[in-house]
């Protein structure tokens, strides 16, 4: 589907730059660029700083879009709530997905406990601290996997607290 918004724009004569965040915030402000695609959180600091410095406009999916991206790939529909930024004065629809950490098959059991219980156990600090995981819920993360297996270490801590 992205694909086709490459093709829309150079037949309009224009064009797409892959880049950093820092690079296209700084082209935003500049005026060199007129597009960002972006996933973004509330208070995301580069989204932020280009709503302060220049006039943006948010554009929410379309129902369709997002029913789509939820059937084909399990995203889940979300909505950037008006006022996460400046000048963002309505509700924006968008798609959701989960932050996932991975590991591969070689990461020791007793590890990845350890994070497992580290995260899970600190999740008021994850919360007051970091915008995208204000909803992070402990005690249903391990849900949220994209289809990859749980590694040994994360299950046998789900397990222990009676999640799973």
């Amino acid at each position: 589907m992205l694909h086709n918004l490459w093709e829309v724009l150079a037949n309009l004569g224009g064009s797409v730059t892959n880049t950093s965040t820092e690079v296209i915030s700084s082209d935003m402000k500049d005026g060199r660029a007129d597009i960002m695609v972006q996933n973004t959180t509330v208070g995301h600091p580069s989204v932020t700083d280009i709503s302060i410095s220049t006039d943006i406009k948010f554009l929410s999916y379309e129902d369709e879009i997002v029913k789509t991206l939820c059937d084909t790939y399990g995203f889940s529909p979300a909505t950037l709530p008006a006022g996460s930024f400046k000048g963002q004065d309505e509700d924006v629809n968008l798609i959701g997905y989960p932050t996932i950490l991975f590991t591969n098959d070689q990461l020791p059991e007793d590890e990845a406990y350890a994070v497992t219980k580290a995260l899970c156990e600190n999740a008021e600090y994850l919360h007051n601290n970091h915008g995208s995981m204000k909803s992070f819920d402990p005690s249903k993360c391990f849900e949220l996997t994209g289809g990859v297996p749980l590694h040994p270490g994360a299950e046998k801590y789900f397990k222990e607290k009676g999640w799973l």
